[in-house]
């Protein structure tokens, strides 16, 4: 005999409902996120120590103010100053740098280096003797010329004598006298701006 009470019962304790569903990944999702927050957070902090490290000691963007190196250089000209350079090579005659004004080095000045630590240096009739021997300074415009003479002197160790392009309207080494090779910040080796004058040196 079947007890149909006890089957009843017996099926009615069988759970058949359906699972319920699956919560949203919604720790997933939020993981992703932080992991991309992150990762972001990093690219940033990586590239502003980079920015930091070229343009303290590798690169410097410089603002050309005035017109003493005309007509090489105009006003508002943008440069790249390597700051680099001359731990590897020597400051030499002929090259363009950015440096601080020796009398007030809060400010910045960029000229041309004409003498080096040991030359003798001349100047009659705006003509540069360099150790006797005249100088052939093609990058000069007779526009820019000037015929005031400098007495003969010998450039200390570790200076330097720098002149403007525009040599009658140049403040420089004919009036602050030497720079010390610690305040020559680099040398210019690119022009980036104006566009049509871009131009590496």
């Amino acid at each position: 005999m079947i007890d149909n009470e006890s089957e009843n019962n017996d099926i009615k304790s069988v759970d058949v409902s359906p699972e319920p569903p699956a919560a949203p990944p919604t720790e997933k999702v939020y993981s992703n996120w932080r992991a991309k927050i992150n990762e972001w957070f990093r690219i940033i902090i990586t590239a502003a120590v980079l920015t930091l490290i070229l343009t303290n000691y590798v690169v410097h963007a410089y603002r050309v103010e005035g017109k003493s190196m005309q007509p090489n250089f105009q006003d508002r000209d943008l440069l790249l100053v390597n700051k680099f350079v001359y731990r590897f090579e020597e400051i030499k005659r002929g090259d363009i740098v950015v440096l601080l004004y020796p009398l007030d080095p809060d400010k910045t000045f960029l000229k041309r280096v004409i003498a080096e630590p040991g030359d003798v240096i001349q100047i009659k009739k705006g003509i540069v003797y360099i150790n006797n021997v005249v100088q052939d300074e093609e990058y000069l415009s007779p526009e820019c010329l000037s015929y005031a003479d400098y007495k003969t002197t010998r450039i200390p160790e570790s200076h330097y004598f720098v002149m403007g392009d525009h040599r009658n309207s140049s403040f420089d080494s004919r009036n602050f006298g030497f720079v010390p090779q610690k305040y020559i910040l680099g040398k210019v080796f690119l022009r980036y701006w104006p566009i049509t004058s871009v131009t590496l040196f």
